[in-house]
């Protein structure tokens, strides 16, 4: 078994997320969150584009690549 620290901020968004999604450890926000990324990247490098939809408009995520708002990688 492999363990991580986290800080606040990090513990804390965990937690509103194993809240809001019904699930009973923060392990489990991070094995679905870890999954998500996955299927992202993998859909990014077969070429396809993934949007996430937020009140009725749809904004496409970029993983792996630089962000062409800010320039992060």
């Amino acid at each position: 078994m492999t363990t991580f620290e986290f800080d606040g901020p990090a513990v804390s968004l965990l937690e509103r997320l194993r809240k809001r999604h019904g699930l009973s450890t923060r392990a489990e926000v991070l094995r679905r969150a870890i999954t998500l990324l996955y299927v992202c990247v993998e859909a990014q490098q077969d070429g396809a584009k993934v949007y996430v939809k937020k009140n009725g408009e749809y904004k496409q995520l970029v993983v792996g690549n630089e962000c062409s708002h800010c320039g992060a990688v």
